[in-house]
């Protein structure tokens, strides 16, 4: 199901596995440019159940300004506080944007893994805990 789609972002929820899929797209330098990016991801988890699972792609976004560390970090708090067990992150090839992205996670104390495929962050989700 479809929650938003833009040039930022699409964000999606499949009740069936109860996960959050997001993609994140093109250069996060300012919040003011992706304003509803919290208010979608809220509304995605209240279509998911506790224990729910997210797999986050960014490999269409470049690394991001560091002024849009706050969104991000609110962005995983709601996650959490929403129920959220575990992401699996996809990274392209190159560092950078991942150890961005996993300081943002240890100030919101995400539990996280990253990997280079799609395909391998979803089989990870389907582990059993």
């Amino acid at each position: 199901m479809l929650i938003a789609s833009n040039m930022n972002y699409s964000i999606s929820v499949d009740v069936r596995v109860n996960r959050l899929y997001i993609t994140l797209k093109g250069f996060w330098l300012d919040p003011s440019k992706t304003p509803d990016y919290v208010k979608h991801i809220t509304q995605a988890t209240e279509h998911l159940n506790p224990s729910f699972t997210a797999l986050v792609d960014v490999r269409e976004m470049r690394t991001p300004g560091h002024l849009v560390k706050d969104l991000h970090v609110e962005a995983q708090k709601v996650t959490i506080a929403a129920g959220l067990s575990r992401s699996a992150e996809v990274f392209p090839e190159g560092i950078s944007k991942e150890l961005e992205l996993e300081g943002y996670s240890l100030v919101s104390n995400l539990v996280r893994q990253g990997f280079k495929s799609r395909e391998n962050a979803e089989e990870w989700l389907n582990q059993p805990l």
